[in-house]
């Protein structure tokens, strides 16, 4: 029988552990320590080196020493370990360890996370280079090879230009990355290249003072976005240099260590049969410490902060701790395969690679058990780490593992009963950034306010460049003075107004408020746990697992978006969205119909048997009464299995578009079925034959499109939201196909029982033509409404007001040029593309967002302001053409309270001031001036100058477009532009 790591069989007790940790995690966040390196840190070991000296093909002839191998090993780990984690963020952190013989070496690789498909595959190529590297006596192309592998991992988030006046070196060398981010490149592989290999240069070539010296708020920041962009040339240095210098390279295998199911549902299984987790006040008697507001104060205070602990303080902020669930770090899972599974007759390297600095809890346990270390650790607690399940340790090892762990918690001991003198500043995590808190986000913890976080870090990177309005002590103190406002009114605001109860089914009166949040108002407890669907997403109860947020998506009827949920219940396992749909809907079913809760289904997939589990719930239900998603799945519940691999549809794009032009043609007129589409003319029908074949894939067309712009043609940019997109797309669907698509729908499902009738449609010849002439209304009007009653075309004009007005402008393809909309309407496209800015979108997008306020050069924090507000208008209602009134006459500054809803802060205020008053400045006669798209204006304080405007990089088959569209798709297009050949894409359309 396999022994396994048990907290209660050893003697030891994990809620007592789990109390010291979120105890000390509750001092200075976390920060236990200050950091500390491994003391010949690979990162400055490779910049030490030159690429001539690790390149050298001569190195073979001298043997390294002993410290020069364990150097190089040690760099190969990290690098490798980098290279895997090519995202940013927690969940993304991997480690390497190394056994070695003397003939060959052995590599294992662990995520936090799960493996994607793509890491296995990299992990192949790069082992099958490093073995021709390390046999071939001369460069016979692998380099090369390597070297391409490793600038695709990358995801190169390139930084953008630069405004303020820099130092001429410098300088000069920024000016050479922008004319690499900006310029025309023959492919996409040879501008990677050519950017990864400048930016590791100016990296290297100054340092981190040259940056701070520069007059711009985030030039330290500007100095990190180069170091990992240039990363992949460093790695490249490290593999190269240890597969030519170290034995057994040639016979080198990676490995990367999949987690186990056991492992995975350990942790669920744990917490449910550990004891009931520790409060304050008995971790407090364990400590043998009075629990007072003195005590309290001593242990986790600080003598610089003016903030107190109090004894109710301590215990709020304890408890919102708590979790279900625990984490074991990529380090944990490397020392259980090092113990278990270490072969035989190899030597283990006494080195964990890293892609970050260990927390403190996995670099002092690896120190304590076996003299482990990794390149650092960044001091940092937290309080859900946990350990694997060690099954099949040996008796002596078990024993080790457990004495460790009473020296840990010893350790965590000490740490809490000495406390600190003053507040230790929070360490950064990365091996190149300036702090932690640039990278590492909270997983499912209200995704909201990360997503918004995200993207303002997102937008920092554009601060580093360009002139910015600094943030100085009076910005703070408002910061600290907003959130201790906030605070203060929850905690001591009168319950005498009150409000109804948040559960839908009591909506009574009442003053009581949420206990965990003391937000929203709740009449009762059980009141409170009815709504913890709606409600848990904006309240600190706990953390926020993938279940939660699929039980989300299936009330909203939205398919999955978060990349994790739809690796953890099968989406990415679905070939197209129509089966995408199918599992949604069987979910569906399961939290509405069977009233199974998001915990359960957490615990399902923990545990490995989701999929039994799904069919025992089904089973439950006589056959007649469990849907028409419930077969479905039975034939396909590969969808669950994490081991298989499916194709998608949208997998190989260019064949995806043919499928998609094939299955449209027949709409096409006999004459035009076998015409190649870019050869369609006029350029209006070939257009809305593409926005057909989008339509008739369930589609709808995103914000960008390379060389497209379906989005604006059609008028989605009267959509507030997503959801209503989707909208708009069906009313398109019904006008061009009827009940087509439903019964397609139905019929993939293997059911014969719902095939609704069909009504009448507009012919493809009726439609292009339509569009073409700004009657497409008419259309709608006309097919909308049949058998003498009103179908779905009196709901276009109550859903969209905005609509009708949109589509009479007529379409083809010097539309804009004959009449163009307000700008206003851009406006609302730039809103729409997410994590926009005005460097990366069309010149037309662009011009309408800087005439609104989005200059280039304002900060992160106003450019997030200014965007709620607008999308928080157009969400309210306010139409269109009032936005555009109160632009032309001036009058944007003044129309803000009224339209927001209640007071808007001084940042946007001061924007919209600028905006109206550089309106009022160059508009001779205001009431008599027009806002279009090709206004030019010379605007003293908001301007811009527009290079070729890229494309965007839309994910899926949309690329697979771009060779789409004739030669009167470009003829009479931003003629006011002067545009090359490399401008043909994006920039062409407006």
């Amino acid at each position: 029988m396999n022994r396994k790591f048990d907290w209660k069989e050893q003697g030891l007790d994990r809620a007592r552990f789990e109390a010291l940790t979120k105890l000390l995690r509750l001092r200075h966040q976390g920060q236990v320590e200050p950091p500390t390196q491994f003391e010949d840190d690979g990162e400055q070991d490779d910049d030490a080196q030159g690429p001539d000296e690790m390149d050298c093909s001569s190195v073979k002839a001298s043997p390294p020493t002993d410290l020069e191998a364990g150097r190089l090993r040690r760099r190969f780990l990290d690098r490798l370990a980098e290279l895997i984690a090519d995202q940013k963020g927690g969940r993304h952190v991997a480690a390497t360890a190394m056994s070695v013989a003397p003939d060959r070496v052995k590599v294992t690789v662990a995520k936090n996370d799960k493996f994607r498909a793509t890491d296995m595959e990299f992990l192949e190529r790069v082992q099958s280079l490093l073995r021709q590297i390390a046999t071939s006596t001369h460069d016979g192309g692998s380099k090369d090879a390597l070297w391409a592998e490793l600038r695709y991992q990358q995801d190169l988030d390139t930084p953008s230009r630069h405004a303020q006046p820099v130092p001429p070196a410098l300088d000069s060398e920024l000016g050479n990355l922008c004319v690499l981010v900006f310029g025309h490149h023959p492919s996409t592989a040879s501008r990677n290249d050519a950017l990864v290999t400048r930016a590791h240069a100016v990296y290297k070539m100054f340092s981190s003072g040259d940056f701070e010296d520069l007059d711009i708020p985030a030039g330290a920041s500007l100095r990190t976005a180069l170091g990992y962009l240039g990363r992949p040339r460093t790695s490249f240095h490290a593999l190269v240099a240890a597969a030519e210098k170290l034995e057994g390279f040639a016979n080198i295998e990676i490995t990367a260590l999949a987690e186990r199911k056991a492992d995975g549902a350990r942790a669920k299984k744990a917490a449910s049969a550990a004891s009931e987790p520790w409060s304050v006040a008995r971790i407090f008697r364990q400590l043998g410490q009075p629990l007072t507001d003195g005590q309290v104060q001593s242990l986790l205070g600080s003598n610089g902060k003016k903030a107190k602990w109090t004894r109710a303080k301590v215990c709020q902020e304890f408890d919102k701790l708590r979790s279900p669930t625990w984490e074991v770090h990529a380090e944990m899972k490397l020392l259980q395969h090092c113990i278990v599974a270490a072969p035989s007759g190899e030597r283990m390297v006494p080195y964990f690679g890293c892609s970050k600095r260990s927390c403190f809890l996995c670099w002092s346990f690896l120190d304590i058990f076996q003299g482990f270390k990794t390149r650092g650790c960044h001091g940092k607690l937290y309080n859900l780490w946990g350990l694997p399940g060690f099954e099949g340790c040996g008796p002596e090892e078990m024993s080790k593992i457990v004495d460790t762990v009473r020296a840990l918690e010893a350790l965590l001991t000490t740490e809490i009963l000495q406390g600190t003198a003053g507040a230790l500043p929070l360490a950064k995590e990365s091996t190149i950034g300036p702090s932690s808190t640039h990278t590492t986000m909270p997983t499912y913890e209200r995704p909201g306010l990360t997503d918004t976080v995200l993207r303002y870090l997102d937008n920092q990177r554009l601060d580093a460049l360009f002139q910015a309005t600094e943030r100085g002590t009076e910005d703070v103190a408002e910061d600290t003075a907003t959130v201790s406002s906030v605070d203060k009114e929850i905690e001591t605001s009168t319950e005498t107004h009150g409000g109804h109860c948040g559960n839908l089914d009591c909506e009574k009166r009442t003053t009581r408020r949420c206990s965990r949040c003391h937000g929203g108002w709740y009449c009762s407890l059980s009141c409170e746990e009815a709504d913890i669907y709606s409600h848990k997403f904006v309240c600190s109860r706990g953390a926020i697992t993938t279940a939660d947020i699929l039980q989300r998506d299936c009330y909203a009827d939205n398919l999955p978006e978060d990349p994790q949920v739809r690796e953890d219940f099968g989406f990415t396992r679905c070939r197209n969205k129509t089966e995408e749909s199918h599992l949604c809907g069987l979910y569906q079913g399961i939290f509405k119909v069977f009233d199974v809760t998001a915990a359960e289904m957490h615990s399902w997939r923990m545990e490995g048997i989701l999929t039994g589990k799904i069919i025992e719930t089904f089973s439950a239900y006589p056959e007649g009464s469990r849907g028409g998603y419930y077969p479905w799945f039975l034939r396909n519940r590969h969808v669950l299995d994490e081991s298989h691999r499916v194709v998608r549809d949208e997998d190989d794009p260019e064949l995806h578009v043919q499928r998609m032009i094939a299955n449209a043609r027949p709409y096409l007129s006999p004459s035009d079925q076998s015409t190649p589409v870019e050869c369609l003319i006029p350029w209006a029908k070939q257009n809305c034959f593409i926005f057909l074949a989008v339509l008739l894939s369930s589609a709808h067309p995103p914000p960008t499109m390379p060389n497209l712009d379906l989005w604006y043609d059609f008028g989605f940019a009267v959509c507030p939201s997503p959801q209503s997109e989707s909208s708009l797309a069906n009313f398109y669907t019904q006008l061009l196909f009827g009940n087509r698509p439903i019964r397609d729908y139905y019929a993939s499902l293997g059911s014969t029982h719902f095939m609704p009738a069909d009504f009448p449609t507009c012919s493809f010849e009726q439609f292009w033509k339509a569009w073409e002439a700004g009657t497409l209304m008419d259309l709608f009007d006309t097919y909308g409404n049949h058998d003498g009653r009103a179908a779905y075309g009196e709901s276009i004009d109550f859903q969209f007001p905005d609509l009708r007005e949109f589509l009479s402008y007529p379409g083809g393809a010097e539309r804009d040029q004959r009449f163009p909309r307000p700008s206003v309407w851009r406006l609302r496209q730039f809103l729409a593309v997410e994590g926009a800015n005005v460097l990366s979108l069309a010149p037309s997008i662009s011009r309408a967002a800087i005439e609104y306020g989005f200059d280039a050069g304002l900060n992160a924090r106003t450019r997030l302001d200014l965007h709620a507000f607008y999308k928080r208008i157009f969400l309210q209602g306010v139409r269109t053409a009032e936005v555009d009134w109160a632009l032309r006459v001036g009058r944007l500054h003044e129309m803000a309270d009224q339209w927001y809803g209640e007071p808007v802060n001084e940042r946007v205020r001061a924007v919209l001031r600028a905006v109206s008053e550089a309106r009022r400045t160059v508009s001779g006669d205001v009431e008599d001036g027009s806002s279009g798209e090709h206004d030019t204006r010379d605007m003293s304080r908001i301007q811009y100058e527009c290079d070729e405007g890229e494309g965007s990089d839309e994910e899926g088959f949309y690329p697979a477009l771009e060779h789409l569209g004739g030669e009167d798709e470009i003829t009479g297009r931003e003629q006011s532009e002067p545009l090359g050949n490399e401008t043909r894409g994006w920039c062409t359309i407006q």
